[in-house]
């Protein structure tokens, strides 16, 4: 299944992709499986059977039991994907977690930057999230080093804590796609300072500086583990305006996706909801010579196979 999360006045609702391009909204549906249902996302994922009464409710809907399709229109349970507000697909995780270093391509961009010896965390803020066709706001003081990070994301489905590498994936919902915009201001800081205070201060500002409001829009969809049964034969391209700047396999990642959750579950009690984030590939716009930063206007989409594209603007606040 393909899950959003979509705006609709002011409540974010769950609703599944159906048919070519329609979302199916099961908390605007007043009677069979999709009355048990909770209205967002976080909530069906969190419910022990929430994803099975989901899929139960897709069944329904394409057996064409209950409302018909027009009737659903008419009640404003089936809207047109084209036009519908986008939020990520969880909105408000407990955890919102991001990985650096973790393509080999990547580290050989950085200079041939060591393989790290286990996975390189960071806590990203649930307040920088933003969705599919949402505009990324430039922040006013940091807004000329912009770049571009287009990442592979997991979503968790039940709840995990210390979970061996084996069993990880058992607690994955699906995944999506994530635009881990960032401020550069200070990266230079981080390359050159070897004291070590000061290395720490500098690295903290660099992490702090992905967390501006709608930096790291999300989405569109979460997309179950039933339809990517393998995380790693994926195809990622990230465009700018059109022109291709990041393009890699997912088996490029330096440790699998069963590791990251494992690794993280060992700091985090990971719950329904909880996204990680497993990193960036090479080609990002501070490797290359000159650098080369986002600006107004530029529209960014990310790629993933199966997960569909992330696509926003760049805009300057008001």
């Amino acid at each position: 299944m393909k899950i959003a999360s979509i705006v609709l006045g002011t409540q974010i609702r769950a609703a599944v992709l159906v048919g070519e391009a329609e979302l199916l909204v099961p908390s605007l549906i007043p009677a069979g499986p999709a009355s048990a249902l909770p209205s967002t996302v976080k909530g069906i994922l969190a419910q022990a059977d929430g994803l099975e009464q989901l899929r139960a409710v897709v069944t329904d809907f394409e057996a064409g039991k209950g409302a018909s399709p027009e009737e659903l229109r008419s009640m404003g349970a089936l809207l047109s994907e084209t036009g519908a507000q986008f939020s990520a697909p969880v909105s408000d995780p407990l955890h919102f977690m991001g990985c650096g270093a973790s393509y080999h391509q990547h580290l050989e961009e950085m200079g041939g930057v060591p393989v790290p010896a286990h996975p390189i965390l960071f806590l990203c803020s649930a307040g920088s999230l933003g969705g599919h066709r949402q505009p990324v706001i430039m922040p006013p003081h940091q807004a000329t080093m912009l770049d571009y990070e287009g990442e592979l994301a997991v979503v968790i489905g039940k709840p995990c804590y210390a979970v061996s590498v084996e069993e990880a994936l058992n607690h994955v919902a699906g995944y999506t796609v994530h635009n881990d915009v960032s401020a550069r201001d200070h990266v230079a800081e981080v390359k050159a300072v070897t004291v070590p205070t000061a290395m720490l201060d500098a690295w903290g500002r660099n992490v702090a500086a992905k967390q501006h409001p709608t930096l790291s829009p999300i989405g569109p969809y979460l997309v179950t583990t039933d339809e990517i049964p393998d995380p790693h034969a994926l195809r990622m391209t990230t465009r700018v305006n059109g022109e291709i700047v990041q393009d890699v396999g997912t088996d490029d990642l330096i440790f699998s996706v069963a590791h990251y959750v494992s690794y993280v579950s060992y700091w985090y009690a990971l719950v329904p909801g909880d996204i990680i984030s497993t990193g960036t590939p090479g080609g990002v716009g501070a490797a290359k010579k000159p650098p080369v930063f986002l600006k107004e206007g530029d529209t960014v989409e990310v790629t993933i196979t199966g997960l569909g594209t992330l696509s926003n603007v760049l805009k300057r606040s008001q």
